[in-house]
């Protein structure tokens, strides 16, 4: 019940966002935050499929820390958020390479691309904001009604 309302009270706050189309600048924002939320679900499931990739292959080997794959994806991600780094006394070879090779790929690689190709599609949509809020404003009227 309490995860309803909580939801409840999500959707409620998003639908608030539609709001904004009154301002044009508002409008052009939110339409702009979108664009950009549509490159981030790209790669964020392209570190996805990294990091199942890696953790699979690092519960196979069997190592101290990565004994399941569950375990291997909570210390790829611990790693990669830099929350806390378990002890890698028994850990292969192997093992460590194989953890270097991922926090070098999605840190330096993607990332950076991530970063690249916001600021690309934030400097291509900032061109023709006025078009883009009008054009905004005008798709939640219909919408709503």
């Amino acid at each position: 019940k309490t995860v309803l309302r909580s939801l409840a009270a999500l959707l409620l706050w998003v639908q608030v966002t539609q709001a904004t189309v009154v301002s044009t600048r508002m409008a052009a924002f939110t339409y702009i935050i979108g664009i950009m939320v549509d490159d981030l679900i790209n790669t964020f499931v392209m570190i996805g499929i990294l990091l199942l990739g890696f953790a699979s292959a690092l519960s196979i080997i069997h190592d101290a820390p990565f004994s399941t794959l569950q375990d291997s994806i909570l210390v790829l991600t611990q790693e990669l958020l830099g929350m806390s780094t378990p002890s890698y006394d028994e850990t292969s070879w192997l093992s460590m390479l194989l953890i270097l090779v991922f926090i070098i790929a999605v840190v330096v690689g993607f990332l950076n691309i991530l970063v690249a190709q916001l600021t690309i599609t934030y400097k291509g949509l900032t061109k023709d904001k006025e078009g883009f809020a009008l054009k905004h404003r005008a798709q939640v009227c219909l919408d709503i009604e």
